[in-house]
């Protein structure tokens, strides 16, 4: 839905300063199929465990898939876009749209604005959240 409007205005914009129409469809059908890609994706994880998706968070640098297990406990699984390191932790708090991860004196803080790591009450990351279900 917001990509569909996203893409809409970029196709406006691109017609309005002189890109050919030809290569705008184009680009509009390859950002569909790659957000289309993206969805189907998104779940994948979460299901290879038997657990539900929840919700997904992607960063400049990472991706944080929140899932359920059967028995409704949440889980967070955060993944390094740039080394592939990964880190699955027990969501402690869940709290709007928000969650919360602890893992020793690391606290993961993550809802749709932003990715928040704390170490020993100092925030030592912060990244804007880029992409969200």
């Amino acid at each position: 839905m917001y990509s569909k409007k996203l893409l809409g205005t970029c196709l406006v914009l691109a017609t309005s300063v002189g890109v050919p129409q030809a290569s705008s469809a184009n680009s509009t059908t390859n950002a569909l199929k790659q957000s289309d890609n993206f969805k189907s994706s998104i779940p994948s994880f979460c299901s290879r465990r038997g657990w539900r998706s929840v919700n997904y968070f992607e960063t400049a640098n990472y991706r944080v898939h929140i899932c359920a297990s059967r028995r409704g406990k949440y889980f967070y699984n955060g993944i390094s876009k740039r080394n592939g390191n990964a880190i699955t932790l027990s969501v402690i708090v869940e709290e709007g749209t928000g969650f919360v991860a602890t893992n020793g004196q690391y606290e993961y803080i993550v809802n749709g604005a932003s990715l928040t790591i704390v170490r020993n009450n100092r925030v030592i990351k912060e990244e804007r959240v880029i992409r969200s279900n």
